[in-house]
């Protein structure tokens, strides 16, 4: 058993996409009050893989080819 000294876990909770504002892809007629994303990323190893996608990820998600079309 090993004790953690410090928290590497990372989470992320959007309830409205539109909140992000200026972050988000225009121009796909795509209205992102009607999503959310909630986030938890596991920092096994140390909290920088963890770090990196919870500031990313649900914008990576949103710039994808087929966001709009198969949400």
């Amino acid at each position: 058993f090993t004790r953690l000294l410090s928290q590497e876990d990372r989470v992320t909770v959007i309830p409205d996409y539109s909140a992000l504002g200026p972050d988000l892809p225009t121009g796909r007629g795509t209205s992102y009050a009607r999503y959310a994303f909630f986030g938890i990323f596991d920092g096994h190893q140390g909290w920088r893989c963890s770090s990196v996608l919870q500031h990313t990820m649900h914008l990576k998600l949103v710039q994808h080819p087929r966001f709009s079309a198969a949400p």
